[in-house]
């Protein structure tokens, strides 16, 4: 007949016919659950089909990048009523991401733990712990609501960002009498996330938990009992004051970045100004952890500060970031960088406004990109508010 069926009927009738003889074969269905997905397409949007000849070989990605990161790569771009939309370099992130738990694994299993025992978890100890407490509710939770691109993405976070960027560059700078227990955590922490992990991608797990694991833990990771969270080890509490942590040294990082400070040239002083003792107090027990971190080789902590004309600062949730400019930066050579980029930004300003306002383009263009010029426009235009005021800092120096 010429009567046309939907991609979904042709999907449930195969299903169906696998139910059936599961029951024939087996006297039992052969699953309980079916996971349908989006339509996949190519990066322009096209529905991927051998007869466009926009299919990407999946043979071909293993060889380049390696089963891992496809596996990875598709999980992370198969969110639940949305299509996949793929290209051969979306999987480089994939292969980056096992990339880095190789590293990582070779960081925990080379750090020295010293002759020293474990002790009290210090701060950064307890918040990684709660972190991955939280970590393993959300990744099993999701798993359980066939949430995979979430689960996926839960670990991404934990493992690059929590683990790599800031518990194993802390660990850098602990001291003698910690080490051990720094040790114990970077294991106890990255075995964990590879079990989390390993749905996802099973071979790199697999072989980096052989290197972590515990004789008595079994032969392989599959044999493994799943993490559970335990709500006990959440710790609120370290958490807050770890994050306000993160926010002062990601503050003074910004800061750098925006003025080029040199990558080999420390700030000299940074202050931090705070009404509060007990903040005060935070930052001068972490002030090792502080200068590392932010690369400034002295940080102060204060109640108070005379007026600095030439100084920028960052007010962030009770504390305020103060960093003055004498002798940091070559004021002449940053004030002519600044205009030149204040003058090539306010071009894109006034060229975008006048797009924006052309109805033709509102109404015609995908909303997406209208949304996406808006967004550029009011990131251009905070720049050139940042940039304005280091120049009137600048011209009173």
């Amino acid at each position: 007949t010429n009567t046309l069926v939907t991609a979904q009927e042709i999907i449930f009738f195969w299903v169906a016919r696998m139910i059936m003889a599961g029951y024939f074969c087996m006297k039992r269905p052969p699953f309980t659950h079916v996971y349908i997905h989006g339509t996949v397409r190519d990066i322009t949007g096209k529905k991927m089909s051998k007869s466009l000849g926009n299919i990407i070989d999946p043979l071909d990605i293993i060889k380049a990048y390696g089963t891992d990161a496809l596996r990875y790569t598709l999980v992370t771009s198969t969110a639940i009523g949305q299509d996949v939309f793929l290209s051969e370099e979306r999987f480089t992130a994939g292969r980056n991401f096992a990339n880095k738990l190789w590293n990582a694994t070779r960081y925990v299993l080379s750090y020295d733990a010293g002759s020293g025992k474990t002790g009290t978890p210090g701060l950064a100890d307890r918040w990684i712990v709660s972190r991955l407490q939280q970590t393993v509710a959300r990744v099993t939770t999701s798993l359980e609501q066939m949430l995979f691109s979430d689960a996926a993405g839960a670990l991404y976070d934990f493992l690059w960002h929590d683990c790599c960027d800031w518990y194993v560059e802390m660990s850098k700078h602990v001291g003698p009498e910690q080490r051990a227990q720094t040790k114990a955590t970077l294991v106890s922490m990255l075995e964990t996330a590879l079990r989390l992990l390993h749905p996802v991608m099973p071979f790199v797990t697999e072989e980096l938990w052989q290197s972590l694991r515990d004789p008595k833990a079994g032969p392989s990771i599959m044999n493994t009992e799943w993490p559970k969270a335990d709500r006990k080890l959440i710790d609120t509490e370290a958490e807050e004051q770890f994050e306000r942590f993160m926010q002062v040294v990601t503050a003074i990082r910004m800061k750098r970045a925006e003025l080029s400070v040199p990558n080999d040239r420390s700030i000299p002083v940074v202050w931090l100004i705070s009404k509060d003792a007990a903040t005060r107090r935070f930052f001068d027990d972490h002030k090792t952890w502080l200068q590392a971190l932010a690369h400034a080789s002295g940080v102060t902590a204060l109640e108070d500060v005379h007026t600095q004309k030439d100084a920028t600062t960052v007010v962030l949730d009770g504390v305020e970031v103060v960093i003055p400019l004498g002798g940091l930066i070559d004021v002449q050579k940053e004030t002519q960088r600044m205009r030149q980029e204040v003058h090539e930004l306010n071009g894109y300003v006034e060229r975008t406004t006048a797009r924006l306002q052309d109805t033709q383009f509102t109404e015609k263009a995908p909303a997406e990109v209208v949304e996406q010029s808006r967004n550029r426009l009011s990131q251009a235009q905070e720049k050139l508010k940042k940039l304005s005021e280091y120049l009137a800092i600048f011209q009173s120096m």
